[in-house]
């Protein structure tokens, strides 16, 4: 049986938990309740939770539409098929958990977090994803400076129609046949994300930041992406690329006394054969390096800093002295890479810590 808090009652009688680590046959009870509750049952109560952790729990299958899950966790926890229409979750932390097939239409989730969390075929229409907030107890205080996270989030077949997402972080995430018709994209961040068949007609992308995206065609019919901060990465030709790399190679041999350096932040280089190219010190951060051919290639003091190198190959690749903070190596080949300190500079490769622990 869930023990309650002394506390506040509200309107429809429920005691409000507040700060508890639940069981699963606490979880498991509060459901029952909260069914209960729905059917008019008079022994029922309606699921408010104030800072709770449900962290690691089995949820799946389970109907909490219309209940309260201010500030709590739920990372790790199975949530398939689970049912939160109308309910109000402010700021949970849905980080790593299991989604898929969940429904979580028309709820208030402002400042929620779902990174790495996977939400193939979840609903999220007409959800509110705006604006962080931080709860404690029953206060709630916006964050006007960030929204929901959805960073490194697999989100195949989500629909998100309608949904107010201003704000939101969608970097590195998975993207594909995600449904965003009509979703308030103002100012949202998709560095580095995947975008496959993806709807994106009739969002508002004023300001949006599509910087190292990888885009197909099917998502980007019928949007004007030119009200975005940047649109989609140019694609150089290959006697402009190849006219890029000279130059970089004499600025290289030269000591900088002649040629130019390598600008190329932004720009699409999804696919390209690069093995062995001298890219030291080049700029490609935000660039989109998806399924390119890196393999030996000289990357030394490179800034990729956001770079999306999804799949590419970056086998024997030398990244001493290199900056990589938020790129995204998902499923990249990383065999034999050099990293560390690049002799002479005092400069470290610059990894997050997830990705350091892969090399």
């Amino acid at each position: 049986m869930v023990k309650r808090a002394p506390g506040p009652v509200d309107v429809h009688g429920a005691t409000v938990l507040r700060d508890r680590r639940l069981t699963q046959s606490a979880v498991e009870r509060l459901h029952d309740l909260h069914r209960r509750f729905w059917t008019g049952h008079r022994s029922g109560r309606r699921a408010v939770l104030r800072a709770c952790d449900l962290s690691g729990l089995r949820l799946a299958g389970m109907d909490f539409s219309d209940g309260e899950f201010l500030d709590c966790t739920f990372t790790e926890s199975d949530l398939r098929g689970a049912t939160f229409r109308s309910a109000s979750i402010f700021a949970a932390n849905f980080d790593g958990a299991n989604l898929a097939d969940a429904d979580l239409s028309r709820s208030d989730l402002r400042g929620a977090r779902f990174e790495e969390a996977d939400l193939t075929d979840a609903q999220f229409d007409g959800a509110d994803l705006r604006h962080g907030t931080i709860v404690r107890l029953v206060s709630v205080i916006p964050d006007p400076t960030s929204g929901s996270s959805f960073r490194n989030a697999v989100l195949r077949g989500t629909r998100l129609t309608r949904s107010k997402l201003k704000r939101a972080d969608f970097s590195d995430a998975i993207m594909h046949r995600a449904d965003l018709t009509g979703a308030d994209l103002r100012t949202a961040r998709f560095h580095g994300a995947e975008l496959i068949d993806a709807k994106l007609g009739g969002a508002q992308i004023i300001d949006a930041d599509f910087r190292g995206a990888s885009m197909d065609e099917a998502s980007i019919e019928g949007i004007d992406l030119t009200l975005a901060t940047n649109g989609i990465p140019r694609r150089p030709g290959d006697t402009e690329l190849f006219s890029y790399l000279r130059r970089h190679a004499d600025w290289i041999n030269s000591g900088g006394s002649f040629g130019k350096r390598a600008a190329l932040s932004g720009f699409d280089l999804s696919y390209r054969e690069l093995a062995g190219a001298n890219l030291a010190a080049a700029r490609l951060d935000y660039a989109v390096l998806s399924d390119a051919n890196l393999q030996g290639a000289l990357l030394a003091a490179c800034d990729l800093r956001c770079a999306n190198l999804i799949r590419a190959d970056l086998t024997g690749a030398d990244i001493r002295g290199a900056d990589l903070t938020g790129a995204n190596l998902r499923d990249a080949k990383l065999i034999g890479v050099r990293r560390g300190e690049l002799p002479g500079t005092g400069l470290p490769t610059r990894l997050d810590r997830r990705i350091a622990a892969r090399i």
